[in-house]
C-alpha cells in the first residue's frame, strides 16, 4: 500500500441547487517523492469536481477536497447514492485505495399553477381549465379547492385531488356555477379563488378567477317577442279590414243577380267569383309578403357568442358551414418541456410558429381577432426535435363564433 486515506465524513447530504464539500487526508507511505491521483466512482462522479494531484514527500500528509454540486432540476431525483473515493499512486499503481461514502440528495419542491381562462362567461356556468406543473424532484400530490367571497358559486373540480411526477404536469377542469340566476339585465361579475394545496409544509397555491353570469334571456329576445306581435296584428288587421269584408260583398252582388234572367245572372255570378279570386289571391300575397318578413335583429355581440376549445399534437377544428370564429385569447403550451417546432395554420398557412425549447407556456391576447371563416381549418402541427419522438404541444383558445344568419 502507497498511501494511507481517510475521509472527513462517510454520510453527506446535499439539497439540488447547493454543494458539498469532503476532504479526503493522504498520508505517503513510501519512500520517494509520489504524486496520487483522487477520482470519485460511481453516479456520483458526474457531480463531483476534485481538484489537480497531490504531490506528496515520504512519510508527508496532505489533503485533497472533493466538492459535489448537484443542479436544481427535476431530473435529480430524491436518493441516496453510494460513492467511491479512489486514490492512485504514480510510483505504485498496484497500491490504489478506495474508500466508500453515501451522498443523500435532498428533496425540493418548486410548483406553479394556472387558471385558463381567468375569465368565464356563462347563463348557467362557467368553466376553466387548471394546469399544475411539478418541476420539483419529488412526487407531488394536491387538493383542490375553490372558494368565492359572496358564497354565491357553487364549483366542481374534475378531478379534486392530482398526483403528479417530478417534471411533469397535469391537467384539472373546474365548472362554476352561480346559485341564483336572473332573467334579464346586465351580466354580474363573480369574483373566486382556487387554491391548489401541497401535502407537507409547502404553502398553497392561490388562483383567483372571474365568472360573468349573463341573464337567461339574451338581449335579442325583447325585440324579437315584440317583432312577432307586430306581425300577428298586420294578419289580423289584413283579414278583419280588407279580406273579410270583400268576401261578404262579393257573396251580396250574387244573391241580388239571382233573381235576374237566368243568363245574366250566370254571368254575373260568374264575374262576382272571379272578383272574389282576384281579392284572395291578392289578400293572400300581402299575407306572404308580411309572414316572410323577418324580425329586426337585436344589436347583440357582432362577433358571435362566446366560444373555447383547445387543440394538442397534431390536431385540427373546422369552422362550421356559414359560421366565423373570431380568436381574442389564446395560451401555448409546453407541459412536458419537449423540443422541436409549434404552428398554428389557418388552411395550410402559418399563423404562429413557437420553437418549443424556448417556452413552458405563452399567454396572447388579440386587439384584433384572428378570423378564421366557414370551412376553413385551424391547425396545430406539433413536430418534435430530430431524435426525438414527443411533441406535447398544445393551444388552448377563447373567442367568439357567430352562427350563420338566419331569415
Amino acid at each position: 500500500m502507497a498511501a494511507r486515506v481517510l475521509l472527513s465524513a462517510r454520510d453527506l447530504s446535499v439539497e439540488p441547487g447547493t454543494e458539498v464539500a469532503l476532504d479526503c487526508s493522504i498520508t505517503n507511505l513510501g519512500y520517494v517523492v509520489d504524486s496520487f491521483d483522487v477520482h470519485v466512482l460511481g453516479e456520483a462522479a458526474r457531480w463531483a469536481e476534485t481538484g489537480p494531484p497531490l504531490r506528496l514527500m515520504p512519510g508527508a500528509q496532505g489533503v485533497a477536497r472533493i466538492v459535489f454540486r448537484v443542479p436544481r432540476s427535476a431530473s435529480t431525483a430524491a436518493q441516496s447514492v453510494v460513492f467511491g473515493v479512489q486514490v492512485t499512486s504514480d510510483e505504485d499503481p498496484a497500491g490504489t485505495v478506495i474508500e466508500e461514502a453515501l451522498l443523500v440528495i435532498r428533496g425540493f419542491s418548486q410548483t406553479s399553477a394556472e387558471l385558463v381562462p381567468v375569465t368565464s362567461h356563462g347563463s348557467r356556468h362557467g368553466r376553466h381549465e387548471l394546469a399544475i406543473d411539478n418541476r420539483g424532484n419529488q412526487r407531488l400530490s394536491v387538493q383542490l379547492a375553490a372558494t368565492d367571497p359572496a358564497s354565491a358559486l357553487k364549483f366542481r373540480h374534475q378531478p379534486v385531488s392530482m398526483v403528479i411526477g417530478s417534471g411533469s404536469a397535469s391537467f384539472g377542469r373546474l365548472r362554476v356555477t352561480p346559485k341564483k340566476r336572473f332573467w334579464r339585465g346586465p351580466a354580474r361579475t363573480h369574483q373566486f379563488e382556487v387554491a391548489v394545496r401541497p401535502e407537507g409544509p409547502e404553502s398553497p397555491l392561490v388562483l383567483r378567477g372571474t365568472m360573468l353570469q349573463e341573464a337567461l334571456l339574451p338581449r335579442w329576445a325583447p325585440v324579437a317577442a315584440i317583432a312577432a306581435v307586430a306581425l300577428v296584428a298586420v294578419v289580423l288587421a289584413a283579414w278583419l279590414g280588407v279580406l273579410r269584408p270583400a268576401i261578404r260583398s262579393a257573396a251580396q252582388d250574387a244573391a241580388t243577380q239571382a233573381v235576374a234572367p237566368q243568363a245574366a245572372a250566370a254571368k254575373t255570378g260568374q264575374q262576382a267569383v272571379n272578383q272574389v279570386r282576384a281579392q284572395q289571391q291578392q289578400q293572400n300575397d300581402q299575407i306572404k309578403a308580411i309572414a316572410g318578413a323577418s324580425p329586426t335583429p337585436s344589436p347583440g355581440n357582432a362577433l358571435g357568442n362566446p366560444t373555447d376549445g383547445r387543440l394538442a399534437g397534431t390536431q385540427a377544428f373546422t369552422v362550421p358551414d356559414k359560421s366565423t370564429l373570431s380568436i381574442t385569447d389564446m395560451v401555448v403550451e409546453n407541459p412536458n418541456d419537449d423540443s422541436g417546432m409549434l404552428r398554428l395554420q389557418r388552411n395550410g398557412a402559418d399563423l404562429l410558429v413557437l420553437k418549443l425549447d424556448n417556452f413552458r407556456d405563452l399567454d396572447y391576447h388579440f386587439l384584433t381577432p384572428i378570423t378564421i371563416t366557414s370551412g376553413q381549418k385551424l391547425q396545430l402541427v406539433c413536430q418534435p426535435a430530430t431524435g426525438t419522438t414527443s411533441c406535447g404541444g398544445s393551444v388552448y383558445y377563447t373567442g367568439f363564433m357567430k352562427p350563420p344568419a338566419t331569415t
